[in-house]
C-alpha cells in the first residue's frame, strides 16, 4: 500500500512538472484512483504514465501554438501599424500640398486686392490733388477778383465822400 501511495506521489508530482496546478494535480489522482480503486500493477503504472506523456505532450504542443499565434499576431500587427503610418503619412502630405496650394492662393489673392487698392488709393489721392490744385486757383482768382472790388469800392467811397458832404451842406442850409 505504501509503494502505491508513493507511486500516486510520483504520478502527482509528474502532473505538476508537466504544468498542473498541484489542487488539479490532486484532483486528477484521486479521480483515477476511485476509478481505478488502486492500481496494483506496473503495467497500470506504465499506462497512467503514457497518459502523463500525452498530457505533457499535448501540453507542449499547445505552447508551440501558442507561441507560433503570437509570433503570427506580432507579425500583423507590426504590418497593420506600418500599414497606419503609410496611410497618415499619405494623409499629411496631402495635407500639407493642400494647405500650401490654399496658402498661396490667398497670397495671391490678397496681393492681387492690396494691388488694386493701393491703385485706387493712388488714383483717388491723384484726383484729390488735381481738384485741390483746381480749388487753389479758384482761390487765387477769388482772390484777385476780392482786391479788384476793394479797389472799385475805396475808389467809388473816395469820389463820393465830397458829393456827400456837399449833400450833406445842401441839406443843412
Amino acid at each position: 500500500m505504501q509503494t502505491a501511495a508513493v507511486q500516486w506521489n510520483e504520478v502527482r508530482r509528474s502532473l505538476e512538472e508537466v504544468g498542473f496546478e498541484p489542487h488539479q494535480a490532486e484532483a486528477l489522482v484521486d479521480m483515477v484512483r476511485k476509478r481505478e480503486q488502486r492500481l496494483a500493477t506496473k503495467d497500470d503504472m506504465a499506462v497512467l504514465n503514457v497518459d502523463v506523456s500525452t498530457v505533457d505532450a499535448l501540453r507542449q504542443e499547445v505552447r508551440d501554438r501558442h507561441e507560433g499565434l503570437r509570433q503570427e499576431l506580432h507579425a500583423r500587427i507590426d504590418a497593420l501599424d506600418s500599414s497606419v503610418n503609410a496611410r497618415i503619412d499619405a494623409l499629411d502630405s496631402k495635407l500639407s500640398g493642400r494647405m500650401e496650394t490654399l496658402s498661396s492662393t490667398l497670397n495671391g489673392r490678397m496681393d492681387a486686392l492690396e494691388n488694386g487698392l493701393n491703385g485706387r488709393m493712388d488714383a483717388l489721392e491723384s484726383g484729390l490733388n488735381g481738384r485741390m490744385d483746381g480749388l487753389s486757383g479758384r482761390m487765387d482768382g477769388l482772390e484777385g477778383q476780392l482786391t479788384t472790388i476793394k479797389w472799385f469800392l475805396g475808389a467809388m467811397l473816395a469820389m463820393m465822400t465830397p458829393a456827400a458832404a456837399a449833400l450833406v451842406r445842401l441839406a443843412f442850409l
